[in-house]
């Protein structure tokens, strides 16, 4: 079981809470709210590694994501402002391996209820 950890200062605003939601579906591997999450036209950028355009392929490389469990996740910060958010943490996975991450967020508009452009630092530590 999964264990999810989500700092207090994550849910002071509804796109911060929208952000947290975001990152425990993502913990979770629930694909299904993370693809309703997200615009068609998403764009993924995972530095130093690769670019994911549109919805159908952000759900596919969810897919292949969701092949390594995640043991537990702690959400440390969820910020945001306008159309941009962002939120950074610890991931640790089933193999063992723990990554530190910070997503930056860009949403459709400053509703805060879908995302167009997500970039990703991860780093294992």
């Amino acid at each position: 079981m999964t264990k999810i950890k989500v700092l207090a200062n994550c849910g002071n605003s509804p796109k911060n809470t929208f952000v947290k939601d975001f990152n425990v579906a993502y913990t979770k591997g629930d694909i299904d709210a993370l693809g309703s999450m997200v615009s068609d036209e998403v764009t993924w950028e995972l530095l130093g590694n690769k670019v994911i355009s549109g919805k159908a392929e952000f759900i596919k490389a969810l897919e292949e994501m969701k092949k390594k469990e995640v043991l537990e996740c702690t959400v440390e910060t969820a910020i945001s402002h306008g159309k941009s958010a962002s939120a950074s943490g610890r991931m640790t996975m089933s193999d063992g391996d723990t990554y530190a991450f910070a997503d930056i967020y860009e949403f459709s508009s400053t509703k805060g209820n879908q995302i167009k452009h997500i970039k990703s630092y991860i780093v294992k530590v």
